[in-house]
């Protein structure tokens, strides 16, 4: 028999997880407002997010649901095993992590920017929305404009890439620009 995944969220904002069998536990951490206009996505462990949400916050892009809060609203999503450490994520609990992304997708009205970590998070992205592997190649710290006018940014996931940190710097100011560039073209004043 398989072992089945059970999905134990952390989130301060609604996700449609269906739990099962209890062999292993799969983690979704859901942080931030449906509100949001970017989207950071990984899958694998991110023993670091708290320092990657930091990062964002210092360049005053926040994962706070408050309304009142300045500067871009973000949601930070994230799917690892939690209970085995040597545990790879199988193709079924992706599966099951790309039609949750799909809703959360669905649900974020505001979605301006997906920010996947690494290639995985990548391909999940492009399958939720249906896009086709062969058409968008993984590129880190580049922006993709796709027709529909979602951007998508890649950048290494911070457990494959030495410099992270330092890469994360460089390539937020082209985030924030190309979120401005966005706003400015839909309200006609570019």
């Amino acid at each position: 028999m398989t072992p089945q995944a059970s999905f134990k969220v952390t989130t301060n904002t609604p996700a449609t997880i269906v739990p099962q069998e209890e062999d292993y536990s799969v983690e979704w951490k859901d942080l931030g407002s449906v509100e949001a206009e970017i989207l950071i996505l990984s899958i694998c462990p991110v023993n670091e997010y708290q320092d990657i949400l930091s990062a964002f916050e210092d360049k005053e892009i926040s994962f706070s649901s408050h309304p009142q809060v300045r500067g871009k609203k973000a949601r930070f999503v994230s799917l690892s095993s939690s209970a085995q450490k040597n545990h790879a994520i199988s193709f079924d609990e992706i599966e099951h992590f790309v039609n949750n992304l799909r809703s959360v997708l669905q649900s974020m009205k505001n979605l301006h920017l997906v920010l996947p970590l690494g290639v995985s998070a990548h391909i999940a992205v492009l399958e939720a929305c249906g896009i086709p592997m062969t058409h968008l190649d993984f590129r880190s710290n580049f922006i993709t404009f796709l027709p529909d006018g979602l951007l998508i940014g890649d950048l290494l996931h911070p457990a494959t890439e030495e410099h992270f940190f330092s890469k994360l710097d460089d390539f937020l100011p082209h985030i924030i620009d190309s979120l401005n560039t966005k706003s400015s073209a839909s309200l006609g004043t570019q």
